[in-house]
């Protein structure tokens, strides 16, 4: 089940900088975060991994998206629960990631 949340749009007049992309992952994840972590890495995005299997990690996990559903992506007001490239892929335009020439379009 892939769950896109959208906060609320920054401020007026904050800064223009693409917000910090943080994949949610833990070693029990398998496939799932190993393609999801490939899909960044391709697209030229530099992203923070956080391990899921932290105590503070899965309580930031639980705020952001509501579960602990692995691997989720967040990317500034966008969460996306799962491995779904599209989501990816659109959650990081809408944050101002630009797309790199082998990144091809879903």
């Amino acid at each position: 089940m892939s769950e896109v949340v959208d906060f609320p749009p920054p401020l007026k007049g904050a800064p223009s900088e693409t917000p910090p992309v943080k994949l949610y992952t833990n070693a029990e994840c398998g496939a799932q975060c190993a393609e999801a972590k490939e899909l960044l890495a391709t697209r030229g995005v530099k992203f923070q991994e956080m391990p899921a299997d932290e105590p503070p990690v899965i309580e930031e996990l639980k705020k952001i998206s509501g579960g602990t559903f692995l691997p989720t992506l967040a990317v500034g007001r966008f969460v996306v629960r799962g491995l779904y490239p599209s989501l990816y892929h659109s959650a990081l335009d809408e944050a101002g990631y630009k797309r790199s020439e082998e990144a091809p379009r879903p």
